[in-house]
């Protein structure tokens, strides 16, 4: 067994967890990911229960069995340990925290050099949050997470967790993972914002008014599915109220096929860090 913190908990795991961070393997973890004899699945539904487990299964690469201690890695026979280990964080991990009771976004999230708190950067899939994000760990930032967090709303605000060991980037026709320095890590920060980011003709950053701060935090729940299938549609949606009292949520267009942050975007999210963005009476920060 390897030792990784993961999502804030401790975690004893047989296969490898990209954005892990090593951990020695002692004591009693919170959460325990264990390898099986390679198999082809019996089953061809990409969700279903067995007794209290809640089974993934992703077809020629593994069945992954989630409960709130742990999960059970069942490969397919010609499947890579890449392949299964990026699985692994991309739905199983997040399967579990929703099992735990957990609110989990799909987002990346960092904090900017010189700042206190992270901010997350949620939206659909190609929206450009692993380009926002990459830009602000090569300015300085620490890592948070590259696709998921886990959120909890606090007296004071909120508090996120993710896989910060490292992150991301599509290269040509796949994926490469990007390790960062241990000390750029981040176990557990509090949050100062989330950003949801979009496309459109023009850049701008304006507060959402609470009502569809809500919505937006309640449409951008990593793989929605799940807590359905748990039971948790009420539970989310009462935690994306809690969390949208507790924090700021920012709709961020950007131009479409823009890349580079432009210099009005790095005070937006640095206003933004500072807990000084926009506020509810329609002002926006522009491109100029």
């Amino acid at each position: 067994m390897r030792g990784f913190v993961v999502y804030g908990l401790r975690a004893h795991s047989q296969i490898d967890i990209p954005g892990g961070i090593p951990a020695e393997a002692s004591g009693t973890p919170d959460i325990t990911i264990t390898l099986a004899a390679a198999r082809a699945a019996q089953s061809d539904r990409i969700y279903r229960f067995e007794g209290a487990d809640l089974c993934f299964t992703a077809p020629g690469i593994a069945e992954y069995r989630c409960r709130a201690d742990g999960i059970r890695v069942t490969p397919h026979p010609a499947a890579g340990e890449a392949d299964v280990a990026e699985l692994l964080i991309a739905t199983a991990l997040p399967a579990l925290l929703w099992i735990r009771g957990g609110f989990v976004l799909h987002a990346a999230a960092a904090r900017l050099a010189g700042h206190d708190a992270a901010i997350a950067i949620a939206g659909a899939s190609g929206s450009g949050k692993s380009t926002v994000l990459a830009q602000l760990i090569d300015a300085g930032g620490s890592l948070l997470a590259d696709d998921t967090i886990l959120l909890a709303a606090r007296d004071s605000g909120a508090e996120a967790a993710g896989l910060p060991g490292g992150y991301f980037m599509r290269e040509g026709e796949g994926r490469r993972f990007h390790p960062v320095p241990g000390e750029r890590a981040l176990v557990r920060t509090p949050l100062a914002a989330v950003l949801i980011l979009s496309h459109g003709d023009t850049g701008a950053l304006t507060r959402v008014a609470p009502v569809a701060a809500v919505a937006q935090l309640h449409a951008n729940r990593h793989r929605p599915r799940v807590p359905a299938l748990l039971g948790r549609e009420g539970a989310a949606l009462a935690d994306s109220a809690l969390l949208a009292g507790a924090i700021p949520i920012y709709a961020w267009r950007r131009p479409a096929g823009a890349l580079d942050l432009a210099a009005w975007e790095w005070t937006a999210l640095a206003r933004c860090a500072a807990g000084n963005g926009v506020g509810h009476d329609g002002q926006a920060l522009a491109a100029q």
